[in-house]
């Protein structure tokens, strides 16, 4: 293991505990970015495969929302996706915490890339979940409003 990629290692280690140590990647890999994205691209594979210890490590990741992480953005919408082709495996409790970021976010003025993601996550739960909650928000831009209407529809 590189020695400056320690801190990163123990940070990850601490946000999502001790089992996304078992998604690191075996092989040396020099730069930072691309051992962070070969960690989650192992999650992701994990995801895929219907590992519940994965899915609920990439619910707990997106719901974080760790801002020190290197192309956060793209992780987080790269595991969404992964989750998306998984909803039915997820746990009501784990499909709330994503509704509840995917309500804050709607409500906010500036909307971000991965929204779209949850979004799209969200339409394949069942709509009695998020139906009340959705309800409630008042979009601040053309982008909520679109999204507030694609969940809307069932």
């Amino acid at each position: 293991m590189v020695a400056n990629r320690m801190p990163m290692k123990e940070k990850l280690l601490r946000q999502l505990g001790e089992g996304i140590g078992s998604y690191f990647p075996t092989d040396s890999i020099e730069h930072e970015a691309l051992w962070i994205d070969a960690v989650f691209e192992n999650l992701r594979f994990a995801v895929a495969e219907g590992d519940a210890d994965a899915i609920g490590m990439a619910v707990d990741f997106i719901v974080q929302d760790l801002m020190w992480l290197p192309f956060g953005k793209l992780i987080k919408s790269g595991l969404a996706r992964a989750l998306k082709r998984k909803a039915d495996q997820l746990a009501p409790a784990q499909r709330l915490r994503i509704i509840a970021l995917a309500i804050r976010l709607l409500k906010s003025e500036h909307m971000p890339r991965e929204l779209e993601d949850y979004v799209r996550l969200i339409k394949r739960f069942p709509h009695s979940e998020y139906a009340d909650s959705l309800a409630l928000v008042e979009p601040q831009c053309d982008k909520a409003r679109h999204f507030i209407q694609y969940l809307s529809t069932t």
